[in-house]
């Protein structure tokens, strides 16, 4: 499975922030998975940008999972409410990014 492709201009810089080992609860979108990390990080900054105020609270979390046997990179913001995650991926989905809600996981 190839790299998604995003919309340009490229976010220049990385995620300050360290990501976290388990995810964080509540909801989240997910705005691709990508085959590194780097990719993973650029989705979430773009995601970031681009649904700005709804996402200024969101806890970035790329996750490394296995599939197929292939590595795949999960791009998330974690930490939402339902309404934020839904309004976020609309934004986000009317401007060209694919975009899914990621309920609160079970036993978390």
């Amino acid at each position: 499975a190839g790299e998604l492709a995003l919309p340009k201009p490229a976010v220049a810089g990385t995620l300050a922030a360290p990501l976290p080992a388990v995810a964080p609860g509540g909801w989240g979108i997910q705005v691709g998975a990508f085959n590194n990390q780097t990719a993973g990080q650029r989705a979430v900054a773009t995601a970031t940008q681009r649904a700005s105020g709804l996402l200024d609270s969101a806890i970035p979390h790329v996750v490394e999972v296995k599939a197929g046997g292939n590595t795949l990179f999960r791009a998330r913001l974690m930490g939402l409410d339902e309404k934020t995650a839904r309004s976020a991926c609309a934004r986000l989905s009317k401007g060209g990014i694919g975009c899914v809600t990621v309920p609160p996981q079970r036993g978390s």
